[in-house]
């Protein structure tokens, strides 16, 4: 056998090699993505009575509404720009004061 027949043998073996290789993983990512979506569709179908259940309790969006507030006889109207403002406001303040809860619960000594 010459040395041009090995390397020719030796390039085909590689070839086909490849070859099933390639068909081998193309088949494995097939199977994963199909189990994939399965589990997903699964995941869909559950929720949904666990999404009609917790409807009332969760908050949905809507556009913003003017506040009109009746005090004493009088009729007094908040914008919506206020009431969006309050809310940056408040949830800046309630995130600052999860983030000194959470530093104060990390560095508190353990009494044991």
């Amino acid at each position: 056998m010459s040395q041009s027949d090995i390397n020719e043998l030796t390039t085909q073996v590689e070839s086909s090699g490849e070859a099933e290789l390639d068909a081998a993983f193309d088949h494995i990512q097939t199977e994963v993505e199909e189990g994939v979506d399965e589990t997903s569709n699964q995941l869909q179908d559950a929720a949904g009575p666990l999404e009609n259940a917790l409807d009332g309790f969760v908050p949905q969006p809507a556009a913003c509404k003017s506040l009109s507030l009746e005090i004493m006889g009088h009729t007094q109207t908040v914008d919506c720009h206020l009431i969006n403002t309050f809310k940056d406001a408040f949830g800046w303040f309630l995130s600052i004061m999860a983030g000194i809860y959470i530093w104060n619960m990390a560095f508190q000594p353990v009494n044991r």
